[in-house]
C-alpha cells in the first residue's frame, strides 16, 4: 500500500501524510491535511542546471555526481550536478537530489531628471530584481547628454537552487 499513498500525496500539496491500509476486505485511508503546502522533492531530475551567470558557492549532493565545485564559474544553462554515480567502475543513471548556492550580479539602469535619486534607484532595482538573496548593491551616477541623471546599480546577490 505504499505505493498507493505515495499516489495520493502527489495528488494535492495540501496533503502532508497519507497511510494506506488494508483492514479484511476494507481500505483505510489516513490523512493529515497541512496548513501550509508541503514542497517535495521530484528523485526524477536527470540534473541540477543553473539559471544564471555566476560563481558557484557551494554545491551539495545526495544523489548524482557534482560537476562544479566552489569557485568555478558557470553559465545559465549549464550543469552543476549530473544524473549518474560510479559504482564499482560502472556508471550507473540515477536521479539528481542536490543544491548550490551561485553568486551572481544584475544590472538596472533608473533615469531620473533631479539629481539625488540614488536611493529611490536603488529600490527600484531591487524591485526589478525579484528572485534571489541581494548581498550588496553598488550605484554609479553618470549625467547624460540631455541633462538626465543616468543610475547604473549593480546588486550582487545569492541564487539557491535545487532539484
Amino acid at each position: 500500500m505504499p505505493a498507493l499513498s505515495d499516489e495520493i500525496l502527489k495528488v494535492s500539496d495540501k496533503i502532508s501524510f497519507a497511510e494506506c491500509v488494508k483492514c479484511g476486505n476494507r481500505l483505510k485511508i489516513n490523512l493529515a491535511l497541512s496548513v501550509s503546502p508541503v514542497k517535495t522533492l521530484d528523485c526524477d531530475k536527470e540534473s541540477l542546471i543553473s539559471d544564471v551567470d555566476g560563481e558557484i558557492e557551494y554545491v551539495k549532493v545526495y544523489r548524482g555526481t557534482a560537476l562544479k565545485r566552489a569557485g568555478d564559474k558557470v553559465k545559465a544553462g549549464e550543469e552543476i550536478c549530473g544524473g549518474f554515480a560510479v559504482v564499482k567502475d560502472t556508471e550507473v543513471k540515477v536521479g539528481v537530489i542536490a543544491t548550490a548556492a551561485v553568486k551572481a550580479e544584475y544590472f538596472y539602469e533608473y533615469e531620473s531628471e533631479k539629481d539625488g535619486d540614488e536611493g529611490l534607484a536603488e529600490v527600484f532595482a531591487l524591485i526589478a530584481f525579484g528572485d534571489g538573496e541581494a548581498l550588496s548593491t553598488e550605484t554609479e551616477k553618470s549625467v547624460s547628454d540631455s541633462g538626465t541623471y543616468i543610475y547604473k546599480i549593480k546588486i550582487v546577490y545569492r541564487r539557491i537552487l535545487f532539484t
